[in-house]
């Protein structure tokens, strides 16, 4: 049997999702925490976020191309077998299905995103006891949602990069930046890389 984790131990989903954006931006947040700032983009998103939970109870779930089901918001999940705890937007559970939605605020879905979504999808297998084979996006710019399907390879690349990210953390060793530079130019950590 699993021994609980304690939760100080755990990452977060957007740890995960920041270290798909960038190794070096999650080194910053777990390893250099004082420097964390909230930033304009964060904040917008956040209020962003808040809209759309008001706005989601209020609607069918005719985006998703589901005729009927429940639905269940600010659902906290974990799991101590990849040691990640987070919070899924909404969970709808159609014909016994349960199924996972990430509100987005933006038009472009990149695979850190899909990396987050999935890690949702494994998180909230292991808290329900019972497979979850895809979630959803809610694109809010766009008001329509997108599935994503929670193939093998997404699930072994998840698992992959909790193993690098715990090694990141253990030796506290700087990883190499981004292989997108474009990234760089809007960095909250931009100063503290003097390499790119």
């Amino acid at each position: 049997m699993m021994e609980r984790v304690e939760e100080r131990e755990l990452f977060r989903v957007t740890d995960l999702k920041e270290y798909i954006y960038c190794p070096r931006a999650f080194f910053y947040e777990a390893c250099l925490p004082d420097l964390h700032r909230e930033t304009v983009k964060t904040d917008a998103g956040r209020r962003a976020h808040e809209r759309e939970r008001q706005l989601a109870r209020r609607r069918s779930l005719a985006a998703y191309g589901l005729e009927a089901g429940e639905r269940f918001f600010d659902v906290p999940v974990r799991s101590d077998e990849l040691r990640m705890v987070g919070e899924i937007d909404e969970v709808l559970r159609v014909e016994g299905e349960l199924i996972p939605v990430d509100y987005k605020n933006t038009d472009r879905l990149g695979y850190n995103f899909q990396m987050q979504l999935t890690a949702y999808g494994l998180m909230l297998a292991e808290t329900a006891g019972q497979e979850v084979r895809r979630g959803f996006f809610f694109i809010i710019p766009a008001r329509r949602a997108e599935e994503l399907v929670f193939s093998a390879r997404l699930v072994r690349s998840v698992k992959h990069a909790l193993s690098d990210m715990y090694r990141i953390v253990e030796t506290e060793a700087m990883p190499e930046p981004t292989r997108y530079r474009m990234r760089c130019a809007t960095c909250k950590y931009r100063r503290f890389c003097n390499d790119v």
